[in-house]
């Protein structure tokens, strides 16, 4: 006499395996559950099923899914901060980025977005900036600093002044 069971009653394979090739007579093998690729994680993978890979959560800007490999999802966490003069580049998704130098601004400009958070610093030309009033002039516009307008100087006796104004004295 010949009795047959059911795959799904034979003891359940390890943690983190699943039986393969179950059926007709034959009870199959364990083997372990297949790994998903970066950024995803396998769900359902136990008893007869080998499951399924599932994208890593979003967890929307300035959070990364920490954890998030083989059979975890991970757990949303904020992207850690980085030193001063630095920014943290590449934290989304499964990944927590890395720290990065923050841009220098050059001779001719001044910083019109600060380095902070995963904002890198944004230079601008100091040609950029709007011209100063009548009778004022723009000084010290560089190397990030956007200068600051100034009064023209005073001519001396019998003098008058010519094309002060904007950038240029």
């Amino acid at each position: 006499d010949r009795e047959c069971a059911s795959c799904s009653e034979l003891v359940l394979c390890a943690d983190g395996s699943h039986r393969v090739g179950c059926g007709n007579g034959n009870p199959g093998s364990c083997y372990e559950c297949p790994t998903c690729p970066a950024g995803a994680f396998r769900e359902g993978c136990h008893g007869l099923s080998g499951g399924a890979c599932s994208p890593c959560p979003d967890c929307g800007a300035g959070r990364f899914a920490s954890g998030c490999t083989g059979r975890e999802p991970g757990q949303c966490t904020d992207c850690p901060a980085c030193p001063q003069e630095s920014y943290r580049s590449g934290c989304s998704g499964w990944v927590e980025g890395q720290c990065s130098e923050c841009t220098v601004c050059g001779a001719n400009e001044y910083q019109s977005r600060a380095c902070q958070g995963q904002d890198d610093r944004q230079c601008s030309a100091c040609d950029a900036l709007p011209a100063c009033g009548a009778g004022m002039l723009r000084r010290d516009c560089g190397h990030g600093s956007a200068g600051q307008c100034e009064g023209c100087g005073e001519c001396g006796e019998s003098k008058h002044r010519v094309g002060c104004g904007g950038r240029a004295e």
